[in-house]
């Protein structure tokens, strides 16, 4: 008998399988017949196709970042954060892979932002002055995002009132007068500390509405902050001014911040925007949204209340790169 195909013939092969009658005693063994070297580079090749595949899927990898809602439509704070989050991503593209930054499904106060941030829910990342306790419940990246501009405050006032606040020399005047703040804003604890008369409200737009109403007298904001509020306010609240002879001032750095277990975006974040400070396309884009509001500021040509910031951490960066330049001439 011939060899079939793909097999070899066993000589000396006796079946030992029950049933196996005389006629079937010597038998044909029929082997794959795939010699060892051939079997080895099929083995080598798939490996090599195996990892290449995950490596392959490792690089499309996309880093995908929950961003915040705005807290009204009129709400323009968004704006800025998000722009500077995505260049510290862009600076980390070569290093850390491909990225997209999603809009969160829910839109929300900031302390539902931070109950989300803290389960994470809904968003991965959000921006907040320090408080002194950061550290107990988030993974803060300690670069100031808006270099100190946010305790640089100018108020919103009634235009009507605009006399009263010229007519104010010292902080113990202006004590006398009560301020509108966000009951849950991380830095209402500085002006408590600094002994500031306070109305409160869990509700940003209503901020604005209780001001004309005369609930309170002033509403503090950062210079990045009141222009813009003002601007698109004032066709329906024509009442509404920024009032130009007082500055307050108190040590405020912002920083973004994640979940304490997300190690990985907050390293990816510290190290863009280092990389972007270094190459000077953090402070291009910060003046890019912000030069119009300092020269509408005229900072040093108001009159400086300066106020103490109790919980700033030793962790407070000191660099200069990191703070805006003001020279001002402080009142009593």
């Amino acid at each position: 008998m011939g060899k079939r195909p793909g097999c070899f013939q066993s000589n000396g092969y006796t079946s030992t399988m029950a049933g196996s009658n005389s006629k079937n005693q010597s038998a044909t063994k029929c082997v794959t017949a795939t010699s060892r070297p051939f079997r080895f580079t099929l083995q080598a090749t798939g490996a090599i196709l195996l990892l290449s595949l995950s490596l392959f899927a490792e690089a499309l990898e996309v880093t995908t970042v929950r961003y915040p809602v705005p807290e009204s439509e009129m709400d323009l704070r968004y704006e800025y954060p998000r722009q500077l989050l995505k260049l510290a991503l862009e600076e980390t593209l070569s290093s850390h892979g491909a990225y997209t930054i999603e809009d969160a499904k829910i839109r929300a106060s900031q302390t539902r932002n931070e109950i989300f941030l803290r389960q994470g829910f809904n968003i991965d990342i959000i921006w907040r002055p320090e408080n002194g306790s950061l550290d107990d419940n988030f993974l803060p990246v300690r670069i100031p995002i808006l270099k100190g501009a946010l305790g640089y405050r100018v108020f919103l006032i009634r235009q009507s009132d605009q006399g009263r606040f010229h007519a104010i020399k010292s902080l113990n005047e202006l004590k006398t007068l009560t301020a509108g703040f966000g009951h849950d804003w991380p830095d209402v604890h500085v002006l408590k500390a600094n002994s500031i008369p306070l109305e409160l409200s869990s509700d940003y737009e209503t901020l604005f509405k209780m001001l004309i109403t005369e609930r309170f007298d002033y509403f503090p904001r950062g210079i990045n902050e009141a222009w813009d509020e003002y601007e698109q306010r004032h066709p329906f609240l024509p009442e509404l001014k920024v009032e130009d002879s007082i500055l307050m001032y108190y040590p405020l750095p912002v920083y973004f911040v994640v979940n304490k277990s997300n190690k990985d975006l907050a390293q990816r974040v510290e190290i863009g925007l280092q990389k972007a400070i270094a190459n000077g396309g953090f402070d291009q884009l910060f003046f890019s949204h912000h030069q119009s509001m300092l020269d509408r500021a005229n900072l040093s040509g108001r009159k400086l209340f300066v106020l103490e910031n109790p919980y700033l951490p030793d962790s407070t960066p000191k660099g200069s790169q990191y703070w805006l330049k003001v020279a001002f001439n402080q009142a009593p």
